[in-house]
């Protein structure tokens, strides 16, 4: 069953915790933990805590996380968190990440069974097949390049220059932040202007008039944008962004 919160993004635990105590069959919670497409930071450490008060176990969808926000799994608690390495590490496609509490491993198997039946949670992941482990090999070097940009450092200086856009992107449009700026890290959702609301292929103009790539999107009947920055991403580009949209 699916729980939906409109716009209570402030008060999402206490929508929870409601829902919990009068729906008492709730065995497993899934919450992404960087909402896709709106870009949201959930509380997920709260969320996870509310959940195991009630008995019910946790799996996070952390697929924009890894790379975008600092992550510790070991405090953030959730019984089960999957991600991968090419979104935002930097890594190849194809090399997934699963992390399944002590408690649980015992009763999580792959669905391809391999040289490791039998023989522990770990024997039974490492080898399944004639997979290609070229991408899983490569993320050392991913993590390497991660230090090496900054680590942290540049995750604070990508939600420094998003924020500062997004609020220029808001006076420059006349328009409006999905969610305020904390709730983010740096992809953010601006609303587009009343004039471009109707505008079908804004996202294909933007890529062949302006080569900007940015996702364009319908989200509760009114159209925006996720403007994200990384590391490569200078002001002069999103300076370019801002004059497009008003041309």
């Amino acid at each position: 069953e699916q729980l939906t919160v409109r716009f209570l993004f402030y008060s999402v635990v206490d929508t929870l915790k409601s829902y919990l105590k009068t729906n008492t069959g709730v065995r497993l919670a899934v919450f992404q933990h960087i909402t896709s497409p709106t870009a949201i930071v959930l509380p997920v450490e709260e969320l996870v805590s509310l959940c195991h008060e009630y008995k019910v176990l946790v799996m996070i969808d952390g697929a924009h996380s890894l790379g975008q926000i600092p992550l510790n799994l070991t405090k953030l608690g959730a019984d089960f968190y999957v991600t991968n390495g090419h979104k935002w590490l930097c890594n190849a496609r194809g090399c997934g990440i699963l992390y399944v509490s002590l408690s649980h491993q015992s009763s999580v198997h792959p669905v391809v069974i391999s040289w490791g039946y039998d023989k522990g949670f770990h024997s039974e992941f490492l080898w399944q097949g004639t997979m290609d482990y070229c991408s899983m090999l490569s993320i050392r070097i991913a993590l390497r390049f991660y230090h090496w940009l900054g680590g942290e450092k540049a995750l604070q200086r990508n939600h420094e220059l998003i924020v500062k856009y997004s609020k220029i992107f808001v006076e420059s449009w006349n328009s409006e932040l999905l969610v305020p700026t904390d709730m983010c890290a740096f992809m953010m959702v601006v609303k587009l202007p009343n004039s471009l609301q109707t505008e079908e292929n804004l996202h294909d103009i933007l890529l062949e008039r302006y080569n900007i790539e940015v996702p364009v999107f319908w989200f509760n009947s009114s159209r925006y944008l996720r403007i994200s920055v990384f590391v490569y991403n200078s002001e002069e580009e999103l300076k370019k962004l801002c004059h497009s949209i008003l041309e």
